[in-house]
């Protein structure tokens, strides 16, 4: 491990991808626990948001992949094909929050996994805004994109916080139309991102 790291993330700028490296197995570890525990329950949505997050982490993953060989090519920019994986998760979540507005049923949340949701949630978030916030000081455009992957894995846990929050405070009726509005507004936010990297690889080539 001590090689692996001297190798692939001596310098300052590497080490962010280090960090993100291992924010990444902690959220593996996160993401996994919420399957189980939602399966264990019975918690649709959050088996669902689970599945999807899989999807980033493996997005993630070929993305620290890219940035890694990146430096042996003495450049930072990013491929389309991260963008455009990037696009894709935005839009198949907007279809997901679509269908979770007319055909999602209210999940039932047990003290114990209101305890859980919110707090996985705001470690992933806090976790995300302060790497996102860092690593714009390198002008790194792959790692941006590596990070902004992370922030799009936690705005989808903020989700499920919000769907868990209503109904745990009586409003059972309207946690699943609300939450689903606001997965549609992450959705976005994503689609929104990954048209601006694309904008920007596309002005610096």
């Amino acid at each position: 491990m001590k090689k692996f790291i001297q190798r692939h993330f001596s310098l300052k700028e590497d080490r962010m991808a280090f960090y993100a490296l291992l924010g990444l197995l902690v959220n593996i570890g996160m993401v996994f626990f919420q399957i189980i525990f939602g399966h264990y329950h019975d918690i649709h949505l959050m088996m669902v948001t689970g599945i999807y997050q899989i999807a980033f982490i493996l997005s993630r993953i070929s993305g620290l992949r890219h940035y890694v060989a990146l430096r042996t090519m003495q450049h930072n920019m990013p491929s389309f094909t991260s963008v455009y994986f990037l696009f894709g998760l935005g839009v198949a979540y907007f279809f997901v929050s679509i269908y979770d507005f007319y055909y999602g049923k209210p999940d039932v949340y047990s003290g114990s996994v209101i305890f859980f949701v919110p707090l996985f949630t705001f470690i992933k978030l806090g976790i995300a805004i302060t790497s996102l916030s860092r690593v714009n000081r390198y002008n790194n455009h792959a790692l941006t994109l590596l990070k902004q992957m992370a922030f799009s894995d936690a705005l989808t846990s903020l989700v499920l916080t919000q769907n868990a929050l209503l109904t745990w405070t009586g409003e059972t009726a309207n946690a699943v139309k609300s939450s689903a509005a606001f997965g549609m507004g992450v959705s976005l936010v994503i689609v929104l991102m990954a048209v601006y990297d694309y904008i920007k690889i596309r002005l610096l080539k």
